[in-house]
């Protein structure tokens, strides 16, 4: 290629200037420019946003200063700083992995004029790379995703293997796939290696630097150009470490090693002589590899192997660490932006493995002292056992174990509680030593039969029916069992022992097991595991015992003969017993259905927070609640993992949060969300079979499911007037049949049984019926919900702050969704699902508002989540306003809190202002002395009638009842007087509780009773949301509910798009200040949309229903026999989006599949050069769909 050769020139001619200026060693001619660039042009969460510039290179170009700064606009502690390195060809590149989606601003600095002062922003979305695994980062004693996930770390060791040929390359990816798969980490060194069975130069001849071989005809050595890297050799290095990461294999990269003997110089870059050795080298060296190699999610970095053998480096050296060392770790950490897991593996001496930068500990040997380390010794940091001696046959000690040997270690370790490494050291028969291709040092393929084993010890360990490692403790078997051996156990539940007390005539000596901390009349089972047979069995037959003895049980035997490395022929090491108490017992739920009582959960969860426990796992399964509000009261600062777990209420049951504060929930997406559900849910749900009297008397005829409640006015919920809501639903769609307008509001006035089985009624409804049958009249077969809006709420956040909830599910509730007030606020919600349950007939979701926030003193972030199918509004923010009564004097007043929401969390140092009823116009303000105090003076008899004065002249302020729904009255006290007209009624509110700043992104709004989202609080935002069959946006404040901020201003609706939501779809009162509509779309009617790329299972989706046509509208199903329940509706299939392609990879790579058709332009702003998601239609609704519609990227 002509330009190829071009730059080859260019290339030449610089090097050539430069070898000349600086009398380097000569270099070999550079090669033609790396292949395509690897990374992906999208930016992802913990994926890669990679800045390229272009500019005339200097004659040192790898000593250019460039750094470049990642700033988010969303969160600003999210701040990345990294350096930049030189690529070759006058291309300088920045990486950088943002730990979170949004906005970001970047900038550079250099000491280069043309690199200096560049700016820009970058979109990051929410979307995961394919088979993309979060970065790993330490956490007390375990290793934990970025995501919250344990990750449970079983490496292999195969140092060179990155030196090899390409055939040998491929070979190992393979292995990594099959019989490897059990490694989840591979340990690899990045310079070569020179040491038994790998004397050999890298296959293709390239090294880290460029370099000569001047004498390579008499065997001379090779000289190397330590200020001048190899970039194409380094551009292989990122696509082998790119390749891991798809397979999800950490790739732990050694950076120093002592496998040289001045072979190439790589170990000693800064001469041989301790005493004056120089580190300039290193830390180029340190500067240039992190630049590279930093971003990638999947890198760990290992300071040395065997630091104590490099002698160059080892000046001061002493059993803890050296001046040279220390240096180049504290390098290695200032220039790691990312923070990526650190370590250094040991000789003969420990390092000091407590200094700061040290992430957790690298181990060989040492078995005696790991009690010690794992027990505090260098802090409380993860321990990871990488080299136990190896797999093999070779004739030196540290490679000779057997397969059952090697797989006892992963056992031995585990019980220890350190994760532990494979390696595999196998001669191959008749082949010479320098030609063999051992696992451990040069890749390819494994021979032994450990690997298989392994897989099977990391099934058992991250099975999620047993606890995980974070919340198990190594001890002593000794003194529990009176044999030898380890334990590693989980307080009153779990315990698994290797046992190495000697066998007798193959028979185990008497052990007494016991599981600590059981509670008194609690019973357990017994298990034997086989790992090296893969089996398990059973010793008690179920039976349980509150002590077991081991007398008389078979020692484990190797069945198999021929096993590498001789036959085993005796005893395994040691014997694994299992013991675990048995799961709750089962309660019936109300449909009959049998759950775990959730009482035991939920004690153990109090008794956690109480011992100030970081991290609380709650195992997956059902569990039963019943009608009783749960509170959960002052915990802080701890995650509870709940992914695949269910709380089942009764209605009148839910969930409460109490005076928490830095609180993480959270399930997994997509298939294992923690969710809260409803049985029987909270209201009725039938089908239309008359609807001839629906215009004369404002009353249709049903027959109601017996799997949800029967309407009947007799019943408590039901027997309040307007205290249900009626809402109708076409049996094509499943949505709601709305008016113009955008709303239901059809209320349950009646019902009348009609027959003899209690399942057909007559209801009576009250409301806007009329504008209902101008748009969208009901049929015969059409669908009816009766939703009273009475009870506790799914989920209550009171007085609480900085709770985060993620994977949150919400699939019913007899009152709203989720509800926050009074507190510190500033709560995240990510991933949040309010909606019905996919794969029920339910119609609706929760009875009332699905997200309801009031009083706290920072809004709320909600981002990548559905709110849909609820009774009332979809999301609602607002700030609480309160009504003054009396004036005491200047300094005092008597409010009233109509909705007990204000006063419980105000204090010394709030403000709070008072606004005429008419103007809103502020009247008077102050900041309060005291916490309120409840009040009489008389008041309790006179409340009642203040609503009554409210609605009358002059004030005619309450239109809706007065929603009194507290009678409290409060003084308050203030540290001045209060200027202005202060006088009766006016009205008041909290700014410190103002609800502030509140931000909905990213998400999918959709089908309410009433609006889509109602905000009412100073500085709300809302930004590329896709709104559809719901009210719309409203950005005011409603007195008649008293809610609001009456000072209400800087609102902003942006980049979102809006269908079938009435008119006008976006409303803005005049009083909302400094209101910013921008890049908003309106639609008349509404598309149906699948579901959600991050709410899709990841496998075996739905079939997609058969193409609609608008001439042949599908016929309703046919009504149920009058006598039988009504059948259960299959819930309408969402077929998954089509994936868009990632960018063309160079080979090896996979190929991706072809783009999609063009799609129309997306009202949401995308990242830079991604392909847009769309979404293909899965069922009609009113208008047939016409074209794909766009979501978020958060969606």
């Amino acid at each position: 290629d002509p330009e190829q050769r071009l730059e080859r020139c260019k290339q030449d001619l610089l090097v050539s200037r430069a070898q000349a200026e600086d009398k380097r060693p000569p270099s070999p001619p550079p090669p033609l420019p790396s292949p395509a660039p690897l990374l992906l042009p999208s930016c992802t969460v913990w994926g890669i946003c990679e800045l390229h510039f272009e500019i005339e290179p200097t004659t040192q170009p790898f000593e250019t200063e460039l750094h470049a700064t990642l700033e988010s606009y969303d969160d600003p502690t999210q701040r990345l700083r990294v350096r930049g390195f030189y690529d070759g060809g006058g291309i300088y590149r920045a990486r950088l992995s943002p730990p979170i989606a949004g906005r970001w601003r970047w900038s550079t600095s250099s000491s280069a004029a043309g690199l200096d002062g560049r700016t820009g922003e970058i979109m990051v979305s929410e979307d995961l790379e394919p088979g993309v695994l979060p970065p790993v980062h330490a956490d007390g004693r375990v290793f934990r995703h970025a995501d919250g996930r344990e990750h449970f770390s079983v490496g292999t060791t195969a140092y060179a293997w990155i030196h090899q040929s390409d055939e040998l390359l491929e070979q190992t990816f393979t292995t990594l796939k099959g019989p490897g798969a059990a490694f989840n980490k591979l340990r690899m060194t990045i310079f070569p290696k020179y040491y038994w069975y790998n004397r050999d130069d890298p296959a293709d001849g390239r090294f880290p630097y460029r370099g000569s071989r001047p004498g390579s005809r008499d065997g001379g050595a090779w000289v190397f150009d330590t200020r001048w890297f190899d970039v194409v050799w380094w551009a292989k290095l990122e696509r082998l470490v790119a390749r891991l990461r798809q397979q999800g294999v950490v790739a732990d990269l050694i950076l120093f090693h002592p496998y040289d003997h001045g072979r190439w110089g790589f170990d000693c870059l800064g001469g041989m002589n301790p005493h004056s050795y120089n580190t300039s080298n290193d830390r180029l060296y340190l500067e240039y590899a992190v630049a590279r190699l930093g971003a990638f999610s999947n890198v760990w970095w290992s300071l040395a192997n065997e630091w104590d053998y490099v002698r160059c480096k080892s000046q001061g050296l002493s059993n803890g660490g050296s001046p040279v060392w220390d240096e180049l770790g504290e390098t290695l950490a200032s220039e790691d932006a990312h923070r990526r897991p650190k370590s250094i593996h040991n000789g003969a001496h420990l390092y000091n493995h407590s200094r700061a930068w040290v992430s957790h500990v690298s181990l060989q040997g040492k078995l005696s002292e790991i009690p010690s380390i794992v027990g505090g010794r260098f802090g409380v940091k993860p321990v990871v056992w990488d080299e136990t001696k190896y797999e093999g046959n070779i004739p030196l000690g540290w490679g000779r174990l057997r397969s059952d040997e090697m797989v006892d270690r992963f056992w031995l370790g585990l019980t220890l509680g350190v994760y532990v490494g494979h390696g595999e050291t196998y001669l191959q028969a008749g082949v010479a030593q320098e030609e063999q291709t051992m696992w451990w040092s040069k890749g390819g393929s494994l021979r032994g039969f450990a690997p298989p084993s392994i897989g099977w010890f990391r099934d058992r360990v991250t099975d999620p029916s047993r606890p995980p490692f974070s919340e198990l403790a190594p001890l002593d078997a000794q003194p529990l069992t009176g044999c030898q051996g380890q334990a590693l156990v989980q307080q009153g539940s779990y315990a698994l022992f290797r046992l190495t007390e000697p066998c007798v005539d193959r028979r185990s000596p008497h052990c007494s097991l016991r599981i600590p901390g059981l509670a008194h009349g609690e019973r357990f089972r017994v298990r034997l595991l086989h790992p090296m047979m893969h089996t398990t069995t059973m010793l008690d037959q179920g039976s349980a015992r509150e002590e077991f003895s081991t007398s008389g049980i078979e020692c484990p035997i190797g069945r198999q003969t021929g096993w590498p490395g001789g036959n085993i022929g005796g005893e395994n090491h040691s014997t694994l017993v299992e013991l675990f108490v048995e799961p709750p017992a089962l309660v019936r739920g109300w449909s009959g259905k049998l759950r775990r009582s959730g009482d035991a959960v939920i004690a153990s969860l109090r008794s956690a927070a109480q011992r100030g426990v970081r991290s609380f796992r709650i195992a997956p399964g059902e569990y039963e609640l019943g009608a009783r509000t749960i509170t959960l009261s002052g915990i802080s600062d701890m995650v509870v993992r709940a992914a695949g777990v269910t709380f089942w209420f009764v209605p009148g049951g839910g969930l409460r949060l109490f005076d928490c504060h830095n609180l993480r929930w959270e399930g997994d997406h997509p298939l294992a969300p923690f969710a809260i559900d409803y049985d029987p849910p909270a209201y009725a749900q039938g089908r239309l079979t008359s609807v001839d009297r629906i215009s004369s008397s404002s009353s249709v005829e049903a027959v109601f499911d017996t799997a949800f409640p029967m309407p009947s006015s007799e019943e408590a919920v039901f027997s309040r007037a307007g205290g249900a809501k009626v809402a109708l639903w076409s049996a094509a769609t499943r949505t709601m049949l709305r008016s113009p307008e955008g709303a239901v509001n059809a209320w349950f006035a009646g019902s009348t049984p009609l027959g003899q089985n209690g399942t057909r009624w007559r209801i009576e409804i009250g409301g806007h019926l009329d504008a209902i049958m101008q748009a969208s009249p009901p049929q015969v077969g059409d669908l009816i919900t009766v939703a009273p809006s009475r009870g506790p709420h799914a989920l209550e956040l009171d007085q609480c702050g900085m709770v985060t909830l993620r994977a949150f599910h919400i699939y019913g509730g007899t009152c709203m969704g989720i509800v926050e007030h009074p507190g510190r606020g500033a709560n995240k919600y990510e991933q949040l699902r309010i909606g019905r349950r996919d794969g029920t007939s339910h119609l609706l979701s929760v009875t009332a508002d699905g997200f309801h926030s009031v009083g706290v003193g920072q809004g709320a972030t909600i981002r990548a989540s559905e709110i849909a199918f609820t009774g009332d509004d979809l999301i609602n923010i607002h700030n609480a306003i309160c009504i003054v009564l009396e004036r005491l004097s200047g300094t005092e007043l008597v409010v009233a809190d109509p909705k007990d929401t204000i006063f419980d969390t105000l204090g010394p140092g709030d403000d709070f202002a008072l606004f005429d009823l008419h103007t809103r116009e502020q009247v008077a303000s102050g900041i309060l002395a005291a916490s309120p105090e409840t009040y009489d003076g008389g008041w309790a008899e006179k409340i009642d009638g203040v609503p009554e004065t409210l609605q009358g002249p002059p004030y005619n302020l309450i239109t809706r009842g007065a929603p009194f729904t507290a009678r409290r009255v409060f003084r308050l006290q203030f540290d001045s007087p209060l200027a202005g007209d202060v006088r009766p009624f006016l009205l008041g509110q909290s700014l410190s509780k103002g609800n502030r700043n509140a931000t909905i992104s990213d998400s999918w709004l959709h089908d309410s009773y009433a609006r889509a989202a109602l905000l009412q609080s100073t500085g709300a935002r809302a930004e590329r949301l896709l709104v559809q069959r719901a009210g719309g946006v409203h950005v005011s404040s409603e007195l008649e509910w008293l809610e609001g901020d009456l000072a209400l201003q800087d609102v902003q609706v942006v980049d979102s798009t809006f269908e079938q939501c009435g008119e006008p779809a976006i409303e803005v009162s005049p009083q909302a200040a400094g209101t910013v509509l921008r890049g908003n779309s309106v639609e008349p009617t509404s598309r149906a949309v699948g579901m959600p790329p991050f709410l899709l299972p990841l496998a075996s989706p739905p079939p997609q229903p058969p193409p609609w046509s608008p001439t042949s509208p599908p016929a309703p199903p046919p009504l149920p026999p009058p006598s039988p329940p009504l059948p259960s509706s299959p819930a309408p299939s969402h077929p998954p989006p089509p994936v868009p392609p990632p960018a063309p990879l160079p080979s090896p790579l996979p190929s991706s599949p072809p783009f999609p058709p063009p799609v129309p332009p997306s009202p949401f702003p995308l990242a830079p050069g991604a392909p847009p998601h769309t979404l293909t239609p899965s069922a009609p609704l009113h208008s047939p769909p016409t074209k794909p519609v766009h979501l978020p990227p958060g969606l």
